[in-house]
């Protein structure tokens, strides 16, 4: 499967070359209107109410995951235990990381949905060796002169390009 480094180049490559994909609103929305471009066909339009939602649940739910062995640490006094709640957050971020673009390709169950495209696009481990990485580059590039508009636009397209990928090799009910 495709790695974060093939992901980036592809995306820069894509903003570099694709000025509509700039140009678009950075916005909630922004992934979907993306994904409509990167497949020359309009996708499901979803409410930003909705995508709102979507967003504050995933994000709730990967906090609440690294609150946990936060809790544990001070409970059991492990310090070290603390080290494990970033990784707590990306296993569950793992697990929804294509919430979005299930959203867009129409699903009327995307908790389900996205959770089955992360089997299909090799489970929760193979899944965070990519992910880590994007959310890396998008906070780290960004930081660092790059521009945070312009990182974002690179890691939401590397997710997009890479549900594209499983999407089309497995098929989409994955």
């Amino acid at each position: 499967m495709d790695d974060a480094r093939a992901l980036f180049a592809e995306a820069e490559e894509l903003l570099a070359h694709e000025p509509v994909l700039r140009a678009l609103s950075v916005d909630l929305a922004w992934m979907h209107a993306a994904l409509a471009h990167v497949r020359g066909a309009p996708v499901a339009r979803t409410s930003t109410g909705r995508i709102v939602q979507l967003i504050v649940e995933k994000y709730a739910l990967c906090a609440l995951a690294a609150f946990a062995p936060v809790v544990l640490a001070f409970a059991l006094r492990a310090w070290w235990l603390v080290f494990a709640a970033p990784v707590a957050f990306y296993a569950v971020e793992a697990q929804f990381v294509f919430l979005l673009p299930v959203v867009a390709d129409g699903s009327t169950r995307p908790w389900r949905d996205a959770h089955l495209r992360t089997r299909t696009a090799g489970g929760t481990l193979r899944v965070m060796a990519t992910v880590v990485p994007i959310a890396l580059f998008m906070l780290v590039e960004g930081l660092a002169g790059r521009g945070l508009v312009r990182s974002w636009l690179v890691g939401c397209l590397a997710i997009v390009l890479w549900h594209e990928r499983v999407r089309v090799e497995h098929g989409s009910a994955a």
